[in-house]
């Protein structure tokens, strides 16, 4: 259970989860220019957004958005695309909601492994992936357009 840090009300309770509309991706681009090095253009994330509609997710709290995540399907694999919360609302479940929907989704579409790409220097996201049961697979160097490496994460279903 997770607990509002300012209210102590169970915030787990208030995420609503649902599908992505156009009209969120002014919201999305926000909070993913606030949450990576190397952020998705805004002509990106409206391309994931057509590509991606049915595995592309928000999370709402009080009608704000503070969190989304986009995946695919590629090889018959699932695949995080990207995952983001707002900084205010970190470590208060949303992360976790979205990942869940997300697996769902994979489930109900008979997809048995899902990968995702971490940047190395990034703990925080690496022991959140470890506690949905990803684990490293293998290491992608100069993954990213500044030049960092990623971990290559697989989480059987």
């Amino acid at each position: 259970m997770e607990f509002d840090k300012n209210t102590k009300r169970d915030v787990s309770k208030s995420i609503f989860i649902r599908l992505v509309q156009r009209t969120d991706l002014r919201r999305i681009y926000e909070i993913e220019m606030e949450s990576f090095k190397t952020p998705y253009s805004f002509f990106t994330l409206q391309t994931l957004f057509w590509f991606n509609k049915e595995y592309f997710y928000v999370a709402e709290i009080d009608g704000k958005i503070v969190g989304y995540i986009i995946g695919d399907v590629r090889n018959n694999r699932g695949h995080v695309v990207s995952i983001a919360v707002d900084s205010q609302y970190r470590g208060k479940g949303v992360g976790k909601c979205l990942m869940n929907v997300l697996i769902k989704k994979f489930k109900e579409t008979s997809i048995k492994t899902i990968r995702l790409e971490v940047a190395v220097s990034n703990l925080i996201a690496q022991t959140f992936y470890k506690k949905m049961g990803f684990r490293a697979i293998g290491r992608i160097k100069n993954y990213y357009r500044n030049g960092e490496d990623a971990f290559l994460m697989e989480k059987q279903l």
